[in-house]
């Protein structure tokens, strides 16, 4: 009986060392590895960038106006393609404008008549004064008639002059080649003469107007390299160069105005466009970076999972530039080592991981 007891009571202390074995810090290492994904560090370019939104405009940009009157007739729709002084709208003034300047030219053709006629008379009176069939007076009446004549006429080409000038943009024509943007009148409206009746644009060369932050100070200068894409364009980056770069900082905004300039050749940008910009402040040249996502987010700032021989190492790094998906790695890390890109979240300092190529296929 007894030795049944003593049997069962070093079964009882054998489990309870076994136990202990398990909770033991080494036991730990009996667990399976954690299996993450891995890229060497390597040294890359990586840029600095500062972005704004904002619209394009035509380089050869202009608001098309023309006399007060009513819009009889628009010939072109937005977007239409037309040459330099091609007619672009008519409006009620060209209808008064030809009626005056066909009755100033009658009033010409009518003086011209007259001056003809006067001076006839004044010959036919001067060879009658010869000859002693005509008096002085009447000689004088024929001279004054052929000089008020003359004077008639030099008043009707006046007339003539200021009407067909008056008349010049009430035939709304193009002032350049290019397309047409915005159309502000409809037909049967009236033109105050000092309201736009439309845009035009020269497609060939378009800009933006740029607002940077204060940082892009003393680091851009006319010719530096930019990017510009479009949501309506999606898929597609457009190269620009900055073109001017204000001298100072708007001291209410805190921002800095810089124009780019775009040559698109595909014709898929236009004037009015709603554009992302992206203008390159600085780069630093072979430097490692990591992608961004690899990244753990911590108290101080951001640390970095390294693994070395199965097992994880997290260290504190300073994050510098940042493109197109990848973070330079300022300290913290070295080229060659192997960064954790994913399963990094599951991990602590020391944990034993599994390294697993872009298949899934475990290295180690």
């Amino acid at each position: 009986m007894g030795g049944r007891v003593m049997n069962k009571g070093i079964l009882a202390v054998t489990a309870v060392l076994m136990v202990m074995a398990c909770g033991a810090p080494g036991g730990r290492h009996d667990s399976a590895p954690v299996t993450v994904e891995t890229i060497t560090a390597q040294e890359i370019d990586v840029a600095q960038w500062a972005y704004s939104y904002t619209r394009l405009e035509g380089a050869s940009q202009a608001d098309v106006y023309g006399n007060g009157g009513t819009v009889e007739s628009i010939l072109v729709s937005p977007g239409d393609t037309v040459e330099a002084g091609e007619l672009l709208a008519v409006l009620s003034t060209d209808m008064e404008y030809n009626s005056n300047t066909s009755a100033a030219a009658a009033v010409v053709v009518s003086a011209n008549a007259s001056l003809a006629q006067a001076n006839d008379n004044l010959d036919r009176v001067s060879a009658l004064f010869e000859a002693g069939g005509a008096s002085e007076q009447q000689l004088l009446n024929a001279q004054l008639s052929s000089e008020s004549a003359g004077s008639a006429l030099q008043s009707a080409q006046a007339s003539y002059t200021g009407t067909s000038s008056r008349g010049g943009n009430a035939m709304v024509k193009a002032p350049f080649s290019g397309v047409i943007g915005r159309i502000f009148i409809d037909e049967g409206n009236s033109s105050s003469g000092s309201q736009p009746i439309l845009t035009i644009a020269s497609p060939e060369l378009l800009t933006a107007d740029l607002l940077l932050p204060e940082d892009a100070v003393g680091k851009l200068k006319v010719g530096d390299w930019a990017m510009v894409s479009a949501s309506s364009v999606a898929g597609e980056s457009y190269p620009a160069v900055v073109a001017s770069v204000s001298p100072f900082v708007d001291p209410f905004t805190g921002l800095l105005a810089v124009e780019i300039s775009i040559a698109d050749e595909s014709g898929k940008l236009v004037p009015g466009m709603a554009i992302k910009a992206a203008v390159q402040l600085d780069v630093h040249d072979s430097v490692i970076a990591v992608p961004e996502l690899s990244l753990i987010s911590s108290t101080s700032g951001f640390l970095v999972a390294v693994e070395e021989n199965g097992i994880a190492t997290l260290r504190e790094a300073t994050v510098g530039f940042r493109e197109n998906g990848m973070a330079e790695i300022v300290s913290g890390l070295q080229a060659g080592e192997s960064v954790i890109v994913a399963g990094q979240q599951l991990i602590s300092d020391g944990s034993r991981v599994a390294p697993a190529d872009a298949a899934g296929r475990e290295t180690i």
